[in-house]
C-alpha cells in the first residue's frame, strides 16, 4: 500500500467515524428530548389531578360555607 493510498483509505475511515458520530449524537438527542416530553407530560398530568383534587375540596367548602349561612 502506497502512502497515497493509506492517506486514501485514512480518509475514507475519518469520513465514516465523523458520520457514526454525527448520527449517534443525533440519536442522543432524539433520547433525551423523549425523555424530557415524557417527565413534562407526566408532572403536568400530576399537577392536572392536584388542580382537580383542590377544586373538588374548594366545592366542597363553598357548599358547606353556603349551608351554614343558610341554617343562621
Amino acid at each position: 500500500m502506497s502512502s497515497e493510498q493509506y492517506w486514501r483509505y485514512s480518509m475514507y475511515l475519518g469520513d465514516w467515524l465523523i458520520l457514526i458520530i454525527i448520527v449517534l449524537l443525533t440519536l442522543l438527542g432524539v433520547f433525551s428530548f423523549t425523555l424530557f416530553m415524557r417527565r413534562m407530560v407526566s408532572r403536568s398530568a400530576a399537577s392536572y389531578s392536584s388542580d382537580q383534587e383542590l377544586h373538588a375540596k374548594l366545592d366542597e367548602i363553598i357548599r358547606l360555607l353556603k349551608k351554614l349561612e343558610k341554617d343562621e
